[in-house]
């Protein structure tokens, strides 16, 4: 496993203030009481953090692990990042800010996976993006419980309807 953590980029351009924005989240996260909301690659993910959506098309990408792909936010705190190799190397166009953790092919996934949600502080509930493989939700599930699981795309569904200058 390999792990990065940026905290800034001042070499890279942006267009979008995606810190902001995740204040945003943290802020909503915090008055719903959700301790974390997982994210896997769709247009939330997008948004939050500029790690572009896989374009369409009529097969599916498989990468070992694929099931981990996504980002773990928690309030006040920088994401983190699970990539399986493959999409780190062919997928992934700009490194995102926060901590970046790469499972390799022949890296035990579930138990990466595990130590990561192990961080989320709290008894509050734990919200899954609408495009979050069955594998990581159950994966959750019984890491933190599944009564405290529910559905989470609806919390940045209202911050994009938000607009800014």
């Amino acid at each position: 496993m390999c792990t990065t953590t940026r905290t800034s980029s001042a070499s890279v351009w942006r267009v979008f203030d995606y810190a902001a924005r995740q204040e945003r989240l943290s802020e909503q996260l915090v008055q719903e009481e959700v301790d974390a909301l997982f994210l896997a690659p769709s247009a939330d993910l997008e948004y939050l953090t500029g790690v572009e959506r896989q374009v369409p098309s009529f097969g599916e990408a498989s990468y070992a692990h694929g099931w981990v792909t996504g980002a773990l936010f928690r309030p006040h705190r920088h994401p983190v990042f699970l990539f399986p190799r493959m999409f780190h190397a062919f997928d992934l166009r700009e490194e995102p800010l926060g901590e970046v953790l790469v499972v390799r092919e022949t890296d035990d996934g579930a138990a990466i996976f595990a130590q990561v949600v192990a961080a989320v502080d709290g008894t509050g509930a734990v919200a899954v993006g609408d495009r979050v493989w069955a594998e990581a939700t159950l994966q959750l599930g019984h890491a933190v419980g599944f009564e405290r699981l529910r559905t989470g795309s609806r919390i940045v569904n209202e911050l994009r309807r938000t607009k800014t200058d």
